[in-house]
């Protein structure tokens, strides 16, 4: 059976995701001990939190989280962010922390491969904010983000590692919006 353990502070995110991830099968690590197959850290920035600490906490985790050896099949490290890394004009801090975030997953990809660990990034609309429209006429679903959080997780998608994926309704595709 999988395990994953969340590395960061509980959100409604990650609960719908820790549910995804039962219903297919895995288990849930209580404390870091592992080994693990994924890693999730939800850096809270949909929901209007910004932590300026996330990205030193990803960097520690990182280097410290026990995964399956290579052989047994490496690792998964999924980071949900936000689309601000691409600008906000309203949300300054979260796109700098986006920004970083987006910056980290992609070095700790390259730290990372010779271990057979991914690292990739899901970048989520917010609907809080309203400086952005999406392209998909309905909003999109904690339950979509979550969906993709799983996808990334899962060993099916071994060959996805450093990549920043939006699940934000076409908002990516009309940053300019932002400014």
């Amino acid at each position: 059976m999988p395990v994953v353990f969340i590395g960061s502070a509980p959100t409604s995110l990650t609960d719908t995701v820790l549910a995804q991830l039962r219903d297919a099968g895995w288990d849930v690590a209580s404390d870091e001990s592992g080994p693990f197959d994924a890693v999730v850290v939800d850096a809270g920035l949909v929901g209007g939190q910004v932590n300026d600490t996330v990205v030193a906490e990803l960097l520690a985790g990182a280097r410290r989280w026990p995964f399956r050896a290579g052989d047994a099949g490496g690792g998964a490290i999924v980071v949900v962010g936000s689309r601000d890394q691409l600008g906000s004009g309203k949300r300054a801090e979260a796109a700098a922390v986006a920004g970083a975030l987006a910056s980290v997953v992609r070095s700790l990809a390259l730290e990372l491969a010779p271990s057979q660990v991914r690292v990739n990034l899901v970048a989520p609309f917010d609907p809080s904010v309203e400086d952005v429209r999406s392209l998909l006429p309905t909003p999109v679903a904690v339950e979509d983000v979550a969906a993709t959080v799983v996808f990334l997780a899962d060993p099916r998608s071994s060959y996805v590692t450093g990549q920043v994926l939006y699940v934000c309704g076409g908002a990516s595709l009309l940053s300019s919006l932002s400014v």
